[in-house]
């Protein structure tokens, strides 16, 4: 995992030495096209609150993780992205997000929003999914949020279930089993982005180093 504090213009454009990253700083901006068709990017944990113009598109990313702290990801920044399978959106109070901002992404079949529904350009939504089979792709909410998801006019296109995520995990729950991020039974923890489901009947996000 490689710790980015921060980045500039096509900074990492073409950088071998990035696989799976990390933005640390909560206060940052990715620029445009930062880590444009970057060819060894896996997987991204973004803490900005803020993704440029086209910053990973054309990448080879797999995976990515946003936090609490985003609030814009400008147009086209993962488009392109052709093996982007998982896209998560962290607790944010607010996201709005660019035009044709999965273009091209036909492998992205699996994506959690643990905030409102993200502000789209225009309520057809065309412009941000361009390209883009909605009803292929299957997107867990959280219980308090469902509802609005079901009942978007865009948002309610892809295919919504309950996530039934929680990060606190207590002391006398068990791993019954972990999944990839494309529902794979996993036999021991894969870098990259794991699905852990406990005991108790609930599930957990973890990243794996």
């Amino acid at each position: 995992m490689s710790n980015v504090l921060g980045a500039g213009y096509k900074m990492y454009v073409n950088n071998n030495l990035l696989a799976d990253i990390i933005i640390t700083d909560s206060n940052s901006i990715i620029p445009d096209y930062a880590f444009s068709d970057n060819s060894h990017i896996n997987t991204v944990d973004v803490q900005s609150k803020s993704i440029g113009v086209g910053a990973f598109s054309g990448s080879t990313i797999t995976a990515v993780t946003t936090s609490e702290h985003l609030e814009q990801v400008e147009e086209s920044a993962f488009a392109n992205c052709v093996n982007l399978m998982h896209f998560e959106f962290g607790p944010s109070n607010s996201v709005s997000l660019g035009k044709y901002l999965f273009d091209g992404c036909g492998k992205l079949t699996s994506m959690i929003a643990l905030c409102e529904p993200p502000v789209l350009p225009s309520m057809q939504g065309y412009d941000v999914f361009c390209n883009f089979n909605c009803n292929a792709c299957t997107l867990l909410v959280p219980g308090e949020y469902i509802d609005l998801y079901r009942n978007h006019p865009v948002w309610s296109k892809f295919n919504i279930g309950y996530s039934g995520i929680d990060d606190v995990v207590a002391d006398d729950v068990i791993e019954v089993a972990r999944y990839d991020i494309n529902g794979i039974l996993l036999t021991e923890p894969q870098s990259g982005i794991n699905i852990v489901r406990y005991n108790n009947g609930t599930t957990k996000k973890e990243l794996v180093k």
